[in-house]
């Protein structure tokens, strides 16, 4: 807008700014009070992310690699 419309652009800049600010502020009021207040009967929405991170190896305590008796991470003489 700014290259093709200098004289527009150089008016209504911040009061475009300001709006595109306002209306995601606005929407994102609108998502949390409308989904995720469930204690006044919103819904529950059931998806793979809300689930997803409980079967990873760092939710279920698995070690990555475990190491035998005797062993350690890192090089064995430190120069």
């Amino acid at each position: 807008m700014r290259r093709y419309h200098f004289r527009w652009w150089l008016r209504y800049n911040y009061p475009l700014a300001a709006g595109l600010d306002a209306g995601a502020i606005i929407g994102m009021f609108v998502i949390f009070f409308s989904l995720q207040m469930r204690s006044n009967g919103g819904i529950n929405v059931n998806w793979w992310g809300n689930y997803v991170w409980k079967n990873t190896a760092d939710a279920q305590l698995v070690p990555l690699k475990t190491l035998a008796p005797g062993e350690r991470f890192g090089p064995s003489t430190w120069s």
